[in-house]
Parts: C-alpha cells; sequence; structure tokens
C-alpha cells in the first residue's frame, strides 16, 4: 500500500463535520493476540510509519490524535482490562524499540498511559501510577503533551477507584479517565483529585488551540443534516 493511500485509509472524511474531537492511533507492537486487530505492525519502521499515516489522516480531518498506550504496550503478557500485565524486556531494548515508537511522536499534543508494569524500570506500580515511567516519558521520550489515563476501572490497576485517581494525579498525570462507572463512582473520583496544576492548564490549552486550527469555526447546519441524512 503507498503512503498516499495509508492516509487516506486513516482519513475519517466525515468525522470533522460532526466535530468529534479526538481519536488514536495506538503505536504498540503487535505481539500478544488481543492487540492483533489494533496496532499497525512487528517493528518500530512499521508502527511508526503507519502511526504517523494515520496520526496525519485524523489531523487532515480535524480529529485530534491521542497517542497511545505510552510507553509502549506491545510487549506486555496480559489483556490489562483482566489483569495485572508485564513487560520483562530490558529497560535497553525497550527504549531502542516500544519507546522509541513514541519518541518518533513527541510532537503530538496528546497521549493516553499504559496500565502496564514495566518490571526493569518500576516492578511495582503500572506505568499510569509510576512517577518514575512518567518521568521518562516526559524526559527520555520528550513529550510535553496532555496525558491522560486509560480508564481507571480496568483490573490492571491496584486499589479503589479514588485511589487509582490520586495515584495517576500524584505520579504526574494531567487527565483521569473513569468510563465504566456509575455517576456515585464518577463522583467520587472528582472529589479526590486536586485542580489541575498551571502546566496540566497550558497542556490543556496547547491541545484546544491546536484543535480549533484544524476545524472551521462556523458549521453549516442544514448542509450537516444533508449530509447525515437526517
Amino acid at each position: 500500500m503507498l503512503p498516499s493511500h495509508r492516509k487516506m485509509t486513516s482519513h475519517p472524511h466525515n468525522l470533522s463535520a460532526v466535530i468529534f474531537g479526538v481519536e488514536g492511533p495506538r503505536l504498540s507492537f503487535l505481539e500478544h493476540p488481543f492487540l492483533q486487530n489494533r496496532c499497525y505492525g512487528h517493528t518500530r519502521d512499521d508502527v511508526s510509519a503507519l502511526g504517523r499515516a494515520a496520526y496525519d489522516g485524523l489531523l487532515a480531518s480535524g480529529v485530534m490524535p491521542v497517542i497511545k498506550h505510552m510507553p509502549g504496550h506491545g510487549m506486555a503478557v496480559a489483556d490489562s482490562h483482566k489483569g495485572v500485565s508485564r513487560v520483562t524486556e530490558s529497560y535497553e531494548y525497550l527504549i531502542e524499540n516500544d519507546f522509541a515508537v513514541f519518541a518518533d511522536f513527541s510532537d503530538a499534543k496528546m497521549g493516553m498511559s499504559a496500565h502496564i508494569l514495566f518490571d526493569a524500570i518500576d516492578p511495582l506500580w503500572p506505568a499510569t501510577l509510576s512517577p518514575r515511567m512518567i518521568d521518562i516519558m516526559r524526559r527520555e521520550l520528550a513529550f510535553d503533551g496532555l496525558l491522560m489515563t486509560d480508564d481507571l476501572s480496568m483490573e490492571a490497576l491496584p486499589g479503589t477507584i479514588p485511589t487509582r485517581a490520586m495515584a495517576a494525579q500524584r505520579a504526574g498525570i494531567d487527565i483521569v479517565l473513569h468510563c465504566n462507572g456509575d455517576a456515585g463512582e464518577m463522583q467520587s473520583v472528582a472529589e479526590v483529585l486536586e485542580q489541575p496544576t498551571p502546566k496540566t492548564h497550558q497542556r490543556m490549552q496547547a491541545a484546544i488551540g491546536a484543535r480549533d486550527a484544524l476545524v472551521p469555526q462556523s458549521l453549516d447546519i442544514d448542509a450537516l443534516h444533508a449530509q447525515l441524512g437526517v
């Protein structure tokens, strides 16, 4: 497939018309079967090239990409939706492979963390809750975009939902996402979180500004109804 065709395949032609805000791409290596329909390839070059095509296609449609799951999910040996998932490769291997793909996307305005334990770096805390892992994302991978969690309700994280939220924020996460709880659970998360830091506000504004620059500032509602057939 030619690069231009890759980009067109990743080009969501109708999304900007209905003002969708954000979408993938997923930049992990394809190693575990549960990732097989969600990844771009087995090597850094393939994942980076195809991921960039998807990234550019989303931007061209007015959709802000969120790179995920940082700093790399591909070497994990289990599904983090269902339980603890570990990566046992060395730091040297990871920085040259899985992590390197995300370094190629350090220009991204938004990213999502992985609920993965990296034994060589922090064997106690998944990346979402680990200050050491988030420091690597910020310094080694040079990512200064808005960093959000994957869903806090996933079984890979220890503790209650509110304690997960607090730990993520204290580790350096900008935004916590709780996607599958009830209203009471979500309220409990909101009650324990601190106000966003000035740096988080700065990252939010950078992402919003980049998003606003991609889409038209006015919308023809009649034309939209005609396009969608409603």
